[in-house]
């Protein structure tokens, strides 16, 4: 078992459709080839970001805030 740290945002504005973030996030990160434990820091990147937006798709990060927030964090993870 792997525990997954979750991704804060410096603010949370609307939690909507932050769990389908994080369903968008993850098979993106395996079909992209990383493994299980990257794919799911990849979805809780996605949702992380996701929530400091209002809507489910207006409040939706750029690729690149996710990998940019993605890389941060294993970078300081020790990844």
């Amino acid at each position: 078992v792997v525990k997954v740290p979750a991704y804060t945002p410096s603010a949370v504005v609307d939690t909507t459709g932050a769990g389908d973030a994080f369903n968008g996030g993850f098979p993106h990160g395996l079909l992209n080839g990383m493994d299980l434990v990257d794919a799911a820091q990849m979805g809780s990147v996605v949702a992380g970001l996701k929530v400091r937006g209002r809507g489910a798709l207006t409040g939706l990060p750029t690729r690149e805030e996710v990998y940019d927030s993605f890389n941060a964090v294993n970078k300081s993870l020790g990844s």
